[in-house]
């Protein structure tokens, strides 16, 4: 059994000194697409984390 492509919940955000900066949300089952750009200056030290479910 192949696993589903895209996956069916997909969560993409980065940190900056612990505060959201930017997050993107996408759901398979409707096409849902939600994207937020909230950049607080400009750092290389960034946190990513992606989340598939």
């Amino acid at each position: 059994m192949l696993s589903q492509w895209p996956p069916i919940n997909w969560q993409n955000s980065v940190s900056y000194n612990g505060t959201q900066v930017y997050s993107f949300q996408y759901n398979a089952n409707n096409n849902l697409t939600k994207e937020t750009d909230e950049t607080a200056g400009t750092s290389t030290n960034y946190n990513m984390t992606t989340t598939i479910a």
